[in-house]
C-alpha cells in the first residue's frame, strides 16, 4: 500500500487530492443515503431516454417518452424533495439544491413537450 511522503497535520484540513482522516467518509455518503443517489441517477437515465424516443420519432410506442418522463419526475424530483425534508442541513443546501432542480425539471418537461409537438 502506498503512503504519502509527507502525512498531513492532525486536523488540516483537506482539499482537492487531500486524503481523509481516519474514519471519515466523503461528504456525499454521510448525508445521502446510496439508494437515493440510485433513485437519482435512474431518474436522470429515464429523462435521456424520453429525449432520445422523443428526438427519434417512430422509435418505440408514443406513450413511452410519457412514462420515462414521469419517473424522471417521480425518481429525480422525488428524491430530491425527500433528501431536502428528511436530511436538513443547517446551510439549507439540500433545499436549494431540490428548488434548483425543480426549476431545471420544469424546463427539461417544458423541452420534451416542445419536441414532442414539433415532432423533430
Amino acid at each position: 500500500m502506498c503512503t504519502p511522503e509527507n502525512p498531513p497535520a492532525a486536523g488540516a484540513k483537506g482539499g482537492i487530492g487531500a486524503q481523509a482522516r481516519a474514519g471519515e467518509t466523503a461528504w456525499v455518503t454521510r448525508t445521502v443515503p446510496p439508494w437515493l443517489m440510485g433513485a437519482r441517477v435512474l431518474g436522470t437515465a429515464a429523462l435521456v431516454g424520453a429525449l432520445a424516443l422523443s428526438l427519434q420519432p417512430g422509435l418505440g410506442r408514443p406513450w413511452l417518452g410519457a412514462v420515462l418522463i414521469g419517473v424522471f419526475l417521480v425518481l429525480r424530483l422525488g428524491g430530491e424533495w425527500f433528501l431536502a425534508l428528511r436530511f436538513p442541513d443547517p446551510s439549507g443546501r439540500h433545499r436549494r439544491s431540490a428548488v434548483l432542480s425543480s426549476v431545471l425539471a420544469l424546463g427539461i418537461v417544458a423541452f420534451w413537450f416542445y419536441v414532442r409537438s414539433r415532432g423533430m
